[in-house]
Parts: structure tokens; sequence; C-alpha cells
């Protein structure tokens, strides 16, 4: 791999959010006329109708010191912080060539936080884009829709070889619904997430960038794709589970509010495999959450909770475990309705 490579990914993941947030500033200016830099978020408008959009926090509590490489390798003991460090990097080279519009929001890790004040700024009113990309997706070749049902849209993302995947959460959660456009999750070359044996594979990311750079040269003015709501909510869709979806993302973390819009367990006496979209009040379906995380001694331990979603239920067992933090937490599994609940 490249040592510029190296190099530049190194010192973007050395920085605090904080630190990024003004490099990103200084760096985007020199680029762009028109910068908008506001509390939870950088934006950018560009020439080409196209969103990209990246986070700039990492669950990790501590910068990495130490990193070490191995061939197209990188890590660090103390968490490298890929998700999405990888994002940002995909998106400052990205631009060297093709001027998009950029997006990159703060505390996505605890609930999409940027995200949602972009939504509330005046300079998200009326903006036009012809689809969204973000870079936040671990691996190689996954493509996650979330709850954006446009199939011409999954067509044009797959015929560059992305493979549609599903994933939990996103900014584009909440991005693309209230823009009213097609968004994708890419992925971005990092495994291990949330954890410190984190890695970033640098080939990965790099080829990545190249084939989005095609993407974005291959588009036409035709290629203007609307966002379409999945019937049924994708963004946490097992098939083991029921055979059906369980439940979005649509709750409001900070002011403790149900927004409405789950798909609910249908309450009206219809069996465990129909599902349907419950008005607000209607009842209020809790899921059964498995956790699997490390204690202060490094041994592997499980824990259940019941709550209405993935950040509720993490939440929840934080405040239940409260030495325990983000960087703890291995695995989160959903096992769909708490049957004691229904």
């Amino acid at each position: 791999m490249d040592a510029t490579v190296r190099k530049q990914f190194a010192k973007i993941c050395r920085k605090s959010q904080e630190q990024l947030k003004v490099s990103l500033e200084q760096s985007l200016k020199a680029r762009y006329e028109t910068v908008i830099v506001d509390d939870g978020f950088i934006y950018a408008q560009g020439d080409i109708p196209i969103l990209l959009v990246a986070h700039l926090d990492t669950v990790h509590t501590h910068e990495p010191v130490e990193i070490i490489y191995h061939d197209n390798c990188i890590s660090s003991p103390q968490g490298i912080g890929g998700d999405d460090r990888c994002g940002v990097y995909m998106i400052k080279q990205i631009i060297k060539r093709h001027k998009c519009s950029v997006l990159f929001c703060e505390d996505e890790e605890i609930g999409g936080v940027g995200a949602s004040k972009f939504t509330k700024h005046p300079v998200s009113a009326d903006l036009k884009f012809n689809y969204i990309i973000e870079f936040d997706r671990r691996g190689y070749n996954d493509a996650v829709f979330y709850d954006c049902d446009n199939q011409d849209f999954t067509d044009f993302i797959c015929r560059y070889g992305w493979e549609e995947a599903i994933g939990s959460f996103s900014d584009i959660d909440i991005i693309a619904p209230y823009l009213g456009v097609a968004a994708v999750n890419l992925s971005s070359g990092y495994y291990n997430a949330h954890q410190l044996t984190e890695y970033v594979m640098l080939d990965e990311m790099v080829s990545n960038i190249e084939r989005v750079c095609i993407m974005i040269e291959d588009t036409t003015e035709t290629d203007k794709y609307e966002y379409i709501e999945a019937k049924y909510s994708s963004s946490y869709y097992y098939s083991k589970y029921y055979g059906c979806g369980y439940g979005s993302y649509n709750y409001d973390l900070y002011n403790d509010n149900y927004c409405g819009g789950y798909l609910d367990y249908n309450t009206t006496g219809a069996s465990k495999s129909s599902w349907d979209i419950l008005p607000e009040e209607n009842y209020y379906v809790k899921f059964l959450w498995g956790i699997d995380y490390l204690d202060e001694g490094g041994r592997e331990c499980y824990s259940e909770v019941c709550e209405s979603n993935q950040f509720a239920a993490i939440g929840k067992f934080l405040s239940q475990h409260p030495t325990m933090g983000m960087i703890d937490i291995v695995n989160i599994e959903c096992f769909g309705p708490d049957e004691f609940n229904m």
C-alpha cells in the first residue's frame, strides 16, 4: 500500500471529532464556495447533484496512540476508528476529482444527532440531489438501503458490483426520507466495528473510492432516484425472526419521545407472521435484545434487555452496567417482540 495513503489515513484517525471538524472546515472552504458549519454538521454545496455523507465520531473513548501496519491492514490497540474515519477519508479523496455536495455529521454513534440537526437547519430546505451515498458500512462489497425501496436505484448501485445487504442504522436513515432522495450506505473497508480489534483494509478502501468515482462519472441526468418508503422495514429484517421486519428507528432518544412509524406487531388479533404499521396511539411494542459484552476482566458475558430499538436497548444496558461502555459491547441481536410484553 502506498505510504501516502497510510500517512493520510492515520492522520485522520488520530484527530478527535472536534479537531477533525476544524480541519475539514478549513479544507472544504478552500475548495467550495458555500460551506455551512453549525452544531452537529458541516455541509458543502457542490456542482454535482450527488450528496456524499460520513460521520466524524467513533465509539472509541481515546484517539489511537499506537498505530500498527501490516501490508494493507491498519489497526490500533486503542481502536483505529475506521467506523467512520474510512468514510471521511474516502470523501476527501473523491471530491478531489468530483465536486459533489458533502455532509459530515457529528455523533452518529449515539443516534444520528448531527443528521437530525442538519434536517432542522435552514440549509437543508429545498436541497435537490440525484441520490445520496454514505460511506459507513463494514466490509468490501455491501450496499445497504435501509428503508428505501426504490428498485431502480438498487439496480443502479448493484450494476457496479455492490451486493445488497441489511444494516441497522446510519445517518441516511434520517437524511434520505427527509430530503426525499434515495440513498445507499456502501462498504468502506473496515472490520470488527465498535471493538478494539477493529482494523481497516486500506486496499479495499482505495478500491471502493475508484469504484464510486466511476459510478459518479457514469451518472447522467436521468439517473435521479426518489426515496420510496419500504412497506416493511428492511433496517431490521432477519428472515429467521418470524420471516419479516421488526421495527425501525423512529424514536427521539434525547427527548424520550415516541415519534410513531414503527413496524409493530399487529395487536388486532392477526397471527405472529402478520405485521402492520400502527399509528402512534396504538400499542408500543418492545423487543428482546441479547447483548454480548466483555466484563472488566475481559471475559465474554451475556445480558438481555427489552426495549423498542437498538439504541434504547444499549442505553438501558449501559445504565444497568455503569462500569461498561460502548466499546465493551461485542454484539447485539434482536430476537423479535418480547412475548411477555405482547
